[in-house]
């Protein structure tokens, strides 16, 4: 990470460079996307995904094991104790680049930003169409008496979304990282 030449040498065609990163955050569900000046301002765009961080210590060492299928001796009661773990992230998309949606906001082509019924200001871009895990329609499969856990980001630009499934309530565990007294919900709202 840095420029190249100063920092590091630049890759040539066909090598990889490998990061080794030291996460000292808060264990939980995070994200990530570029952000360049060299880039311009499609930076943004370019490339963002999630980010999980996990606690360190045995529980969840043998949690990590077990999503991704490796057998292991995990006890049913362990408060991490859950069968499969699904990340849902989500992006509102654009037609235009954003260069065009930059220009037509400094040209004053939106009007200014308000309040909704619930006190957020309101984006003033409209909505075109977004994805899950980068598809324009994802269908995530569960299997009946088991319990999921999903890790639910806006990872997107401008807007908020409300998130629900029909007839089933969910309970949150955590919010922005932080684990909160867990509570039953209907819907939740994903801020950006």
């Amino acid at each position: 990470d840095g420029a190249v030449g100063i920092a590091q040498c630049p890759l040539s065609d066909g090598n990889s460079f490998t990061y080794d990163i030291l996460a000292i955050e808060t264990p939980g569900t995070y994200w990530y996307h570029t952000q360049s000046g060299h880039m311009g301002i499609d930076s943004y765009d370019a490339v963002r995904g999630p980010l999980i961080v996990h606690p360190n210590g045995t529980d969840f060492r043998l949690l990590v094991d077990k999503l991704n299928d490796v057998p292991n001796d995990l006890p049913d009661d362990s408060p991490v104790a859950y069968e499969s773990e699904r990340i849902l992230f989500f992006q509102d998309v654009f037609l235009l680049s954003q260069q065009q949606r930059y220009a037509q906001h400094i040209g004053n082509l939106y009007g200014p930003a308000s309040n909704n019924e619930d006190g957020f200001i309101a984006a003033t871009t409209p909505w075109e169409f977004g994805t899950c895990n980068g598809k324009l329609r994802e269908i995530i499969t569960v299997l009946p008496n088991r319990k999921y856990k999903f890790r639910l980001i806006n990872g997107g630009l401008h807007h908020a979304l409300r998130i629900s499934i029909d007839s089933f309530p969910m309970t949150v565990v955590a919010a922005d990282s932080e684990p909160v007294e867990p509570y039953k919900v209907d819907e939740v709202v994903l801020h950006v």
